[in-house]
């Protein structure tokens, strides 16, 4: 090693290398989970940002009826339920690090709140309820909870 090096690789700026505070590891940042397809089908409405007029927050997947909805990341079940409004049957999975992602529409349910699930754990089956203007799949993936296009 170099007399002039620092062994703790940090930047020589001239001032005391003596912390005012006890040094504290910094917070990683997040990395995004490997997201899967949910559910095989053509896809009816893509994406579009909220600062459109029409936005729209997620994709809506044409499927099968009764088609299994899979896990697109392991996590666990932050809501299993109805949502009247627009989404029908409704599951929503936290994946850790601000990652969630949301399945609308469903026929039926196969989780319920607080499950731990499983990368491709069938989570519900296709369905039309909620506003679905024919069996499929609403998804939505956000981080930090600002939706991103499941698509790209």
């Amino acid at each position: 090693m170099d007399k002039g090096s620092k062994s703790d690789n940090r930047a020589d700026t001239g001032a005391d290398d003596r912390p005012d505070k006890p040094d504290t590891p910094e917070a990683a940042p997040a990395t995004a989970p490997k997201f899967i397809w949910p559910v095989d089908g053509k896809l009816r409405r893509g994406f579009t940002p909220r600062d459109a007029k029409n936005y729209h927050d997620g994709i809506d997947i044409i499927a099968k009826p009764d088609s299994a909805v899979r896990a697109t990341a392991p996590g666990r079940v932050l809501f299993a339920g109805d949502e009247p409004q627009s989404f029908g049957r409704l599951v929503v999975i936290d994946h850790g690090g601000g990652w969630q992602s949301a399945y609308g529409f469903l026929g039926k349910m196969t989780v319920a709140k607080g499950d731990q699930v499983a990368l491709r754990e069938r989570i519900g089956l296709v369905g039309h309820s909620g506003r679905a203007t024919a069996a499929e799949l609403h998804f939505e993936l956000r981080s930090a909870n600002t939706p991103l296009d499941p698509s790209d």
